[in-house]
């Protein structure tokens, strides 16, 4: 039988799951034409590299959690992602400190950025319903 979370604790899941003991979440850009699936592990994903980027640590006093909706929503300030050259980016991910993977998002479309690079904006978004 799968976990259950009932509906009263979700709230106070999003707590626990946002309040890492080992520092934060890195959140991480991904280069690899990768279709996020369960089954996905930390090897499947190709991590930006370009000159300029640099993953960013959400730390949990960030965070705001909310009920909306019917939903239990944790929602982060923008993250803005830049880069110095040529980038093609196809989602992003959250991973401890450890490089424990904990969520991936693929976009609709792929960011291609110009030769002289540009910047990518992030709003993490995490849903518990």
């Amino acid at each position: 039988m799968a976990l259950v979370v009932p509906n009263s604790a979700d709230l106070l899941m999003l707590n626990y799951i946002l309040s890492s003991p080992s520092g934060g979440v890195l959140l991480r850009l991904f280069k690899n034409n990768l279709t996020p699936s369960k089954s996905t592990v930390i090897g499947d994903i190709t991590e930006c590299d370009e000159a300029g980027y640099v993953a960013k640590t959400l730390s949990y006093a960030s965070w705001t959690i909310d009920t909306v909706e019917g939903s239990n929503l944790a929602v982060y300030p923008l993250q803005d992602f830049t880069f110095s050259e040529e980038a093609t980016i196809y989602g992003f991910y959250g991973t401890t400190t450890s490089d424990q993977l904990l969520f991936i998002e693929k976009f609709p479309t792929a960011y291609t950025l110009a030769v002289d690079g540009g910047t990518v904006g992030i709003i993490p978004k995490l849903n518990l319903n």
